[in-house]
């Protein structure tokens, strides 16, 4: 039966990377080093260096900053920002995620891993120069969360919100086959049109995710001066990785809108895309945007 009126994503769903910590870590794709050393230069935080993948390039600030990063999961974000020099308040709502991160992470004197949401955990006022979010920000109630995330940041502090989005791009027959039978599938049970990229209108080029609707379908809220930041930037950067079919498969199964399907029309979805991709060679290359949206307290 269709789950109609329903997409998949709501807000009860957040928890549900807490069942599927190995496989998120597995196949989310990284943040790309650009977008780092966008964010770090936009503090003020950079001395010399950029914290790329594998590397600690630590900075010299005069103090050690302190940030705060909500919904930290895996540590995707996190061993970047702790790579950077920074000090370092994960807070994360599944245990398990939290037991991840601080394995993975372990021996850090840096890092403080807080099992609890962003919106009950208590933090303090203005102590924190950094209050970020990656591919996080959407489970936040925003009406609760970009007023609270004002509160925390020092004076000058920033407010960056990092995530990554399907991008529809037009000139890649497998690639929309396949997001064809994705959307076909979510569509017939959470009763939406099932027409390309299912009704979503999702962007084709990469410029379209700074428009207001996109900003609120990303976040929930469509400009981040409404909670009183200044000196507010959109950037961009596109990417296009390749994955085996299971690979990509599994990719899917860690989004909750996908995750959310009957067990027999996930099983068919799955089936279909596999079988599309190995009839293209074995292999996609997905299409995808990553963000990076800030603003300084």
């Amino acid at each position: 039966m269709a789950d109609e009126g329903r997409t998949g994503w709501e807000n009860e769903r957040k928890a549900h990377f807490d069942e599927i910590v190995l496989a998120y870590d597995k196949v989310r794709p990284d943040y790309p080093d650009a977008l780092i050393a966008d964010l770090i230069d936009y503090i003020g935080a950079a001395r010399g260096g950029v914290a790329t993948e594998g590397k600690d390039v630590r900075p010299k600030p005069v103090r050690p900053l302190r940030a705060l990063e909500i919904g930290a999961g895996t540590g995707k974000a996190t061993a970047r920002l702790l790579g950077a020099g920074m000090l370092v308040d994960a807070a994360e709502l599944g245990a398990n995620m939290c037991e991840y991160l601080g394995g993975r992470l372990r021996g850090d004197p840096n890092l403080r891993v807080i099992n609890s949401s962003f919106e009950d955990a208590d933090l303090g006022d203005s102590e924190y120069d950094l209050v970020a979010a990656a591919s996080a920000f959407h489970w936040v109630d925003a009406a609760v969360g970009g007023p609270k995330a004002h509160r925390v940041l020092k004076v000058g502090g920033t407010f960056a919100l990092l995530r990554y989005n399907v991008l529809m791009p037009g000139d890649d027959p497998l690639y929309e086959r396949v997001m064809a039978i994705r959307w076909g599938c979510c569509g017939r049970h959470y009763g939406y049109d099932a027409g390309g990229d299912g009704g979503r209108g999702y962007p084709r080029t990469a410029v379209d995710f700074g428009a207001p609707s996109e900003l609120r379908r990303n976040y929930g809220f469509e400009d981040m001066r409404s909670f009183g930041f200044a000196d507010v930037r959109l950037s961009v950067y596109e990417d296009r990785p390749a994955y085996r079919a299971d690979d990509y498969i599994t990719l899917l199964e860690t989004m909750a809108d996908y995750r959310g399907l009957p067990d027999p029309i996930r099983e068919e979805a799955n089936g279909q895309i596999k079988d599309a991709i190995d009839e293209a060679g074995g292999s996609i290359r997905a299409g995808q945007v990553f963000q990076l949206y800030m603003g300084r307290k």
